[in-house]
């Protein structure tokens, strides 16, 4: 059932409990067909838990027996440093005072039998104790070791048919107006292009680390996880010590006024500011629609909590009306929808182009709008940035942004199947959740349910290649240090051109550290100018190209990868190119990649 235009309702009705029906058949499915044992697992992971408790408690009684030992070694020594301090106090004492060597004598005997009772029970008692307690933590210790390695192999076939992308593979299924492309190809991003006038000039300072590109209603989106360059601001720090004669009045001790000559210090302190490179991350989500393409607006978290209730709230919100009123009564252009609550808690009051606005924003989109916006039980309620320049919307969210939107198959291997099968279930209901309400705006706004623009005529081939946003991401899974100049110390951009067909071409752009120190002058108390050292870095830029090889594979699974290559001229070719590749060949959302030696 579709959510469109009342997507909060839909969402509470039943797409979340069938996503969750769904997600639990597809993990039974993979269960059932990986043909692991559930109870076989079951009992080894009960044996294993059962030794996990009593290696527990061995190391816990080895540690007391440990702590003994420590104790009757320190008793030992301070039984013979008392029989030695005994005998050297009896022959201080010989002849002075006849009493003093019998209680020497006396204390050193004590002290003597005492470190020769605690040597009989180190060797004795602890001593042994130990050694059973040692070869049991040990025989524990390979038992947990055997165990683990046994329930390895039980989930061994499960754990090898986790693959990518397995939430969204159900998201397709719940919300059929949701379409997801096995990797962003050339023929996406020219749509967006050319039907909705995207820049690459997004691209500058930043570098691709996810994209999840596919149709909403048969427009184009994509949710896109960057890492950002920009330059900060970092202060260095110097001092100086400088050192002065002055002459100063004092009045001796017959009360006559006389001068002397003084030498004072004092430290200089000088600072700079200067640019250091700095990255963070960034997720958004791009839609494309042909909707109301004259319009443009931005739209941030309301002041006034869209979920609040009481009378500071009522408060606020009839005062935030009397302002919107008086700023429509002052500026004739600027036109109030009849939703006061929208007007208030949506904002978007930089809108250019009134009529497009409330074409766009019909009552009904106003109304399922300020639905998300109050709802927090469900939903987020009012935590999204809505941004439309023409016709390109872009949402921001801190629910997005918290989010790792990455489903590695990796997430899910676990030696236990139950802990397998809660992390997998859980993990599909955030992935949903998040997802659902990032393009729940989207779904709120009906002209946004429908395509305008007709879709793009390209060739078959550009329809299977992958664009340079996939192989940014490629290169960046990888790791930057695979493609990094060896003089770089900061974080580095990974950029990649295609060559030509399956050869791209990484360009790693960072930085490397020069140690500069730079005079700063201060006045100083003396009365002159001092020129204070302040050390500082100074970055400057390098890069280095590497070449790396893709093969798009939209039919192949983590699990074909990791025991087989598909048959086929291509893949034949991939197996042969492969075998000088320098590290591993990854496998990536239905992508293959090395470096060529």
């Amino acid at each position: 059932m579709s959510a469109d235009n009342e997507p909060l309702r839909a969402y509470q009705s039943h797409l979340s409990e069938e996503f969750a029906e769904k997600s639990k058949a597809l993990f039974d499915g993979l269960v059932s067909a990986s043909g692991v044992d559930a109870e076989s697992n079951r009992a080894t992971i009960a044996r294993l838990r059962s030794l996990e408790y009593a290696l527990a408690g061995s190391c816990s009684k080895r540690s007391l027996w440990r702590i003994a030992q420590v104790l009757l070694i320190v008793a030992i020594v301070a039984g013979f440093l008392v029989m030695f301090a005994a005998i050297g106090m009896a022959t201080q004492a010989q002849g002075s005072q006849p009493s003093k060597p019998v209680t020497a004598i006396a204390t050193g005997a004590t002290g003597f039998f005492a470190a020769v009772g605690f040597i009989w029970l180190l060797l004795r008692k602890v001593h042994p104790r130990l050694r059973v307690l040692t070869e049991l933590v040990g025989d524990q210790s390979a038992a947990i070791e055997a165990a683990k390695s046994e329930a390895q192999m039980q989930m061994a076939p499960l754990n090898r048919r986790f693959d990518w992308d397995m939430s969204l593979r159900i998201i397709q299924e719940v919300l059929p107006e949701v379409r997801i492309d096995p990797y962003f190809t050339i023929a996406r991003l020219e749509d967006f292009r050319r039907n909705y006038g995207w820049s690459d000039a997004f691209h500058t300072d930043k570098s691709i680390l996810h994209a999840i590109s596919g149709t909403l209603h048969g427009n184009p989106f994509v949710l896109v996880e960057t890492r950002v360059f920009s330059w900060g601001k970092r202060t260095y720090s110097g001092t100086k010590s400088i050192s002065w004669t002055t002459t100063e009045m004092y009045t001796d001790a017959k009360g006559k006024l006389r001068t002397r000559e003084v030498t004072k210090h004092t430290t200089l302190y000088a600072s700079l500011e200067k640019d250091f490179p700095q990255y963070a991350t960034d997720k958004r989500l791009i839609f494309g629609t042909a909707s109301a393409p004259d319009l443009s607006f931005q739209r941030t978290p309301s002041s006034i909590d869209a979920a609040g209730s009481g009378i500071v709230h009522r408060w606020q919100f009839r005062g935030e009306v009397r302002r919107l009123r008086e700023e429509a009564r002052r500026d004739l252009k600027r036109v109030l929808v009849s939703n006061l609550e929208f007007e208030v808690y949506f904002g978007a009051h930089d809108r250019n182009h009134p009529q497009q606005f409330r074409l766009l924003f019909t009552p009904l989109a106003q109304e399922q709008l300020v639905k998300l916006l109050r709802d927090r039980k469900s939903g987020f309620g009012d935590s999204f940035n809505f941004a439309k320049s023409g016709c390109i919307n872009t949402i921001r969210c801190r629910h997005m942004a918290d989010f790792d939107f990455v489903d590695h198959p990796a997430r899910f291997v676990d030696i236990e199947l139950e802990a397998a099968r809660r992390r997998f279930l859980d993990h599909s209901k955030e992935y949903f959740r998040r997802f659902y309400f990032s393009i729940a705006p989207f779904l709120a706004i009906p002209l946004y349910c429908e395509r305008h623009a007709p879709p793009l005529e390209t060739s078959g081939e550009n329809q299977r290649i992958s664009c340079f946003w996939e192989h940014e991401a490629v290169a960046n899974y990888r790791g930057m240090d695979q493609f990094q100049h060896r003089d770089c110390v900061t974080q580095s951009l990974l950029h990649a051109r295609l060559e030509s067909r399956g050869t791209v071409h990484v360009t790693a752009k960072g930085f490397r550290r020069v140690e500069r120190t730079t005079s700063v002058e201060v006045f100083g108390p003396d009365g002159k100018f001092h020129k204070v050292p302040v050390h500082w870095d100074e970055y400057l830029p390098v890069e280095k190209v590497t070449v790396m090889q893709v093969r798009e594979a939209p039919k192949l699974t983590a699990e074909n990868h990791a025991l087989r290559l598909q048959k086929g001229d291509d893949w034949a070719e991939a197996r042969r190119s492969a075998r000088d590749a320098r590290g591993p060949v990854e496998f990536r959302r239905r992508m293959l990649s090395w470096i060529p030696k």
